[in-house]
């Protein structure tokens, strides 16, 4: 089965420093799935994170949850007018921190962006939530689109299910640049009932304030 990979992984860099990893949180719900890689990439030794958040309810979302963002980029409208000037923000973040990986999830408009922005910079692109498909270009619109998209040009795809992991192999992604993973957004649940205070009990039950 011939590669989809156009930039192999794992990246050439420089034995003088740890890589960079630059995970972008495009919108909230990406900011919930990528904020337990983000704990689990700053616990690591040998790499440094570099977590970027789009817009202030990326942001807000990441910082509750505990990963606070260390660069905050505008979004000045959600409209496609606006794609431009994001993808040139994102481009300098990408080129200021040497990035030599960026992951991006979900599939949404600034998601795509911001894996096209890694892809032009040959910077390997990790698609978390990848395989998803309705097979219908037209529903979710245009959503679908930037899913088989991202696919093209991401070199690792990470997938909640084996039948997300099977809808990239009939698309000719395969072998180890695919792994099935599972929810990150349910160990995001898990971590932020980890976070709770302690004695938090529903109202009327057992240790409920009087």
């Amino acid at each position: 089965m011939a590669r989809c990979t156009l930039v192999p992984l794992p990246a050439q860099t420089r034995p003088d420093r740890d890589p960079v990893v630059c995970l972008v949180a495009s919108e909230a719900s990406a900011a919930v799935r990528l904020s337990p890689l983000a704990a689990r990439l700053r616990a690591h030794q040998r790499v440094r994170l570099l977590l970027t958040a789009c817009g202030p309810a990326a942001a807000d979302t990441l910082t509750a949850l505990g990963a606070t963002p260390d660069a905050v980029v505008p979004l000045e409208s959600p409209s496609l007018t606006a794609a431009p000037a994001l993808m040139s923000a994102l481009d300098r973040v990408f080129t200021d921190a040497a990035a030599d990986s960026v992951v991006v999830a979900g599939d949404s408009a600034i998601a795509f962006g911001a894996a096209m922005a890694a892809f032009w910079r040959r910077i390997p692109v990790v698609h978390l939530d990848a395989g998803v498909r309705s097979h219908d270009l037209t529903a979710p619109f245009p959503e679908e689109g930037h899913r088989r998209l991202i696919a093209q040009v991401a070199s690792l795809h990470l997938t909640t299910t084996p039948e997300a992991s099977a809808n990239l192999a009939a698309e000719a992604h395969a072998g180890r640049t695919v792994l099935t993973v599972g929810s990150t957004a349910v160990d995001a649940a898990r971590l932020a009932l980890a976070r709770a205070p302690l004695g938090v009990r529903r109202p009327g039950g057992r240790g409920a304030p009087r």
